[in-house]
């Protein structure tokens, strides 16, 4: 570990350190995706999906990432590139009753791993890959980004070829926000929103445990929708240049202001 590079936390990632420490132990930092993979053609390579999943942990330090805290919370990047994957034998059992199960699970700062992979393996032509990672190294939206990196590093590799390394890492968004903070440009900014607060004022218990609410815990429901509209869906996020959280969320605003 202290050979590895460290860098500090991003403002974005200051949130949901903060964010744990006022409710730690909750489970609300960690996220859980479901990738299902059926092949119509030919049976799964299923040596080649667990070096699809290695070689993305690989690609992408921020996968490799560990916070820990000294006077201030900082992360470094592991050297290592395997993958933390489990292999299970899905043939008997009930995913969805399994993986609803594992979305109860609580994953904390101090866990071994922030990205822990799971491979259901069903059949031949079927499995289900479970990725839990904790928050402060993804998102919703990347969740969808990791899905689609490893099913094109897994089609790379049945062809034969691995592709190459071309989009830029989380380290280098880490340096250009350093940078940032220590321009010009910055000074003017935080000068700008000092001034648009300078009248605020907030009641911090309404904050920490909020007016309206009793509990941090959400509802959510599920619910499937066909093919043809989730492609009706990406291709209108395509062309307004927005992720499809973007727009689901919009939508909720718009409706909750309306009601």
């Amino acid at each position: 570990m202290l050979n590895s590079p460290k860098y500090p936390l991003t403002n974005a990632q200051k949130r949901i350190w903060n964010t744990e420490k006022l409710l730690p132990n909750t489970g609300l930092s960690a996220l859980l995706f479901s990738l299902e993979i059926k092949s119509r053609i030919s049976s799964i390579d299923y040596g080649l999906l667990k070096n699809a999943i290695s070689l993305l942990i690989e690609r992408n330090p921020i996968l490799r990432t560990q916070v820990f805290e000294d006077n201030e919370p900082e992360q470094y990047v592991r050297n290592s590139g395997v993958a933390d994957l489990k292999v299970i034998d899905g043939s008997t059992m009930d995913v969805d009753a399994y993986t609803s199960a594992e979305s109860r699970k609580i994953m904390t700062l101090e866990s071994i791993g922030l990205v822990q992979f799971q491979l259901i393996v069903i059949s031949q032509v079927d499995c289900v890959i479970l990725i839990r990672i904790h928050h402060i190294i993804s998102d919703s939206y990347s969740m969808e980004l990791i899905a689609k990196e490893i099913m094109d590093i897994y089609e790379e590799l049945l062809r034969g070829s691995v592709p190459s390394q071309t989009k830029p890492s989380y380290i280098e968004f880490i340096n250009n926000e350093l940078e940032y903070e220590k321009s010009d440009r910055f000074i003017q900014d935080k000068e700008f929103w000092l001034q648009e607060f300078e009248s605020f004022s907030y009641n911090s218990q309404d904050i920490l445990y909020g007016k309206w609410s009793e509990s941090t815990a959400g509802e959510r429901k599920s619910f499937s929708i066909a093919p043809e509209m989730y492609d009706d869906i990406k291709r209108f996020c395509d062309e307004h240049k927005i992720t499809t959280f973007t727009m689901f969320f919009f939508r909720h605003c718009t409706y909750t202001c309306i009601k």
